[in-house]
């Protein structure tokens, strides 16, 4: 997952694509399963007080650790936002470990992580300020969110899992009083009920992965090894939304130009996965 973001931001996408089961895809597949894990910094994973223990090269070695660990010898790999980098410098120093490469919402780091647009560096200021959960997680979604998306309608239900035991589905059941309702109102739900199920992020984690995502970069032989890996056939695709406040989509259209990779650009914002 990505900055500041554990792994239970990946719950409801994994809801969905376990609803999908009887779908073409996955009727041709015999067996899926899915892995989401805490990156260093954050949620049950350890946060070392050492900024130098943060990079995206070192989880990215922390990647490997996980496939090791679950006895997988090659993966379909998605990253979002820091999870994205960390998933290319994977492709870049575990090739065969590789099934696919999907990268959302990345940027080459350093100053490109910084947002320059008026209405993002508002909501930046607007969550530092926030003295409520809900006041944090209504700047939250919006700094993630399209404003298309967040002046939808959707049922509650759809938009994660049913098991009361994630704390993604505690915002979820808040929300199914209602048929249909904004999307703004039940992600902020979701949100604020996600915050207060586990402990807040060491602020050792946070400086930590800052630090990460300001230092990475693709050096000129890294990107060369995940080149190949698209000469190769392995699928290597990023994916921006066109509304994104964070990480401009044009920074990972030149990304996907250095590796020689697929770029596709839809109508969304940073989180883009959702």
């Amino acid at each position: 997952m990505g900055f500041a973001a554990g792994r239970d931001g990946w719950l409801p996408i994994v809801h969905h694509w376990t609803q999908q089961a009887g779908s073409e895809l996955l009727h041709r597949i015999s067996r899926v399963r899915f892995a989401v894990y805490d990156n260093r910094g954050i949620g049950d994973s350890d946060s070392p007080e050492p900024r130098a223990a943060y990079s995206t090269a070192v989880m990215a070695a922390d990647a490997v650790a996980v496939l090791d660990h679950l006895g997988w010898q090659r993966a379909h790999v998605v990253g979002f936002s820091m999870g994205g980098m960390v998933a290319l410098k994977l492709g870049a120093a575990a090739p065969q470990r590789l099934h696919s490469l999907t990268a959302l919402s990345v940027t080459g780091g350093g100053w490109q992580i910084i947002p320059t647009k008026w209405r993002a560096l508002k909501l930046l200021l607007w969550a530092a300020m926030a003295r409520t959960p809900h006041q944090r997680a209504h700047a939250d979604v919006h700094f993630h969110f399209s404003r298309d998306t967040l002046l939808a309608q959707v049922e509650a239900a759809t938009l994660g899992s049913d098991d009361s035991k994630t704390p993604a589905a505690h915002g979820m059941a808040a929300a199914a009083a209602a048929q249909a309702r904004r999307v703004e109102e039940a992600l902020v739900d979701e949100y604020v009920a996600t915050s207060q199920m586990g402990a807040p992020q060491p602020h050792c984690g946070l400086v930590g992965q800052l630090h990460a995502v300001w230092n990475h970069s693709l050096t000129a032989a890294e990107q060369h090894r995940v080149s190949e890996l698209v000469a190769d056939g392995v699928p290597v695709k990023l994916v921006h939304g066109s509304h994104d406040l964070m990480a401009h989509w044009q920074y990972g259209e030149r990304t996907a130009k250095q590796l020689r990779a697929a770029f596709i650009l839809i109508d969304g914002g940073h989180f883009i996965a959702r």
